[in-house]
């Protein structure tokens, strides 16, 4: 009975630390999306495509993240007493190692939540300055970018380029399409074909693609 009131006991300040940490990251991405819509949604002349499935799905990864980082802080936690009976300076260590994993994380948690933000924003048609922007495609990153965690300086950002600098487009089976440019090639990626044709359709009105190539539905 003492076992299961204690489990018991360390679920609910389980679930009241995930609060806690759950709170900033949803106003880091408020502030990070207010942020984003005095930069582009200000202009009367805009068209926006907003697809909250996309955002929850950046946001099920954000929060997957966040109880990931909660985990391994309560397995910490938990060697902590562990360390207090076993060594004198085993706590020590572990406390310290909990607080510099914590301080490593603040930038990723920081990240996630924008990226997050940067998701329910969605793709924007800005007409006055003739330009498309979007959520930025890491699918560019190297793999030295990966292991560097350079990709992490992506998250939350966008791509802009003008209508002029596309060029054609490639519509796949699935959720996506790339558009081609001088640039190279860039992923736009929705969580549902209706999203995806709502998007592109609203981009052939401004652009009169050359060499297209549908692949797909």
């Amino acid at each position: 009975m003492a076992k299961k009131k204690k489990d018991e006991g360390a679920a609910i300040i389980f679930l009241i630390i995930a609060a806690l940490v759950f709170i900033p990251f949803m106003l880091l991405a408020f502030l990070h999306y207010r942020k984003m819509k005095s930069m582009y949604l200000t202009n009367r002349n805009v068209q926006r495509v907003v697809d909250i499935g996309r955002f929850y799905t950046v946001l099920g990864s954000g929060i997957a993240s966040v109880v990931g980082m909660l985990v391994v802080l309560w397995i910490g936690a938990a060697n902590i007493g562990h360390g207090l009976a076993t060594s004198q300076h085993g706590s020590e260590i572990i406390i310290t190692l909990i607080v510099l994993y914590v301080l490593l994380m603040l930038y990723p948690f920081k990240k996630l939540a924008d990226a997050a933000a940067t998701a329910y924003l969605g793709v924007i048609l800005e007409d006055d300055f003739n330009t498309l922007i979007f959520p930025a495609d890491l699918a560019n990153y190297t793999a030295g970018d990966i292991v560097k965690l350079r990709f992490l300086k992506g998250l939350g950002t966008v791509e802009r380029f003008q209508y002029s600098q596309i060029n054609s487009f490639t519509r796949e089976k699935g959720k996506l399409f790339y558009v081609h440019g001088d640039f190279g090639s860039r992923a736009l990626s929705f969580s549902n074909k209706q999203k995806r044709d709502e998007c592109l359709a609203a981009l052939q009105q401004r652009i009169k693609f050359r060499g297209t190539r549908d692949l797909g539905y």
